[in-house]
């Protein structure tokens, strides 16, 4: 990843370090990209780690849902341009642990991977891919490929 990508990870080490979120952060960007024009080679992103009880609090007041949900996602290229000095912040995650370990109890897998998961997921909705079919195959592809890299 370039030196002037920046990842601001917000979040205990337990099921993601930020040296992975940063790996990943920049494949999912660098080759999934499905917004107009090619993927910024600089950019910032924001990951943050939070519980059912905050998320909730972002849902309903971002989406209008008053329920908590396990990732949400704002991809911050959809709209005007934003003059900044450095890469510009393309967009933010935000993960729910306490859903993250729900989920991975009732799939039965690790919640490192169920926190992989949805990182991933974040992360392409940022890239501009609609929830559907085609990313949760990508998203398959990418977190089968982490396993395995």
């Amino acid at each position: 990843m370039d030196s002037e990508t920046q990842i601001n990870y917000v979040g205990d080490n337990k099921y993601l370090d930020k040296r992975s979120v940063c790996a990943v952060s920049g494949i999912v960007i660098g080759r999934y990209w499905k917004l107009s024009g090619r993927p910024p080679k600089k950019f910032k992103i924001d990951i943050n780690v939070v519980t059912d009880n905050k998320i909730k609090r972002i849902n309903r007041e971002f989406l209008g849902r008053d329920r908590p949900t396990d990732v949400i996602a704002f991809s911050l290229q959809e709209g005007e341009s934003v003059p900044e000095v450095g890469p510009p912040l393309i967009g933010q995650v935000i993960i729910s642990r306490d859903a993250a370990e729900r989920q991975a109890r009732q799939l039965g897998h690790p919640v490192r991977k169920e926190m992989a998961v949805l990182l991933v997921h974040g992360l392409l909705h940022v890239a501009g891919w609609k929830e559907g079919a085609g990313l949760r195959k990508c998203q398959d592809k990418i977190v089968e490929s982490m396993k395995n890299g």
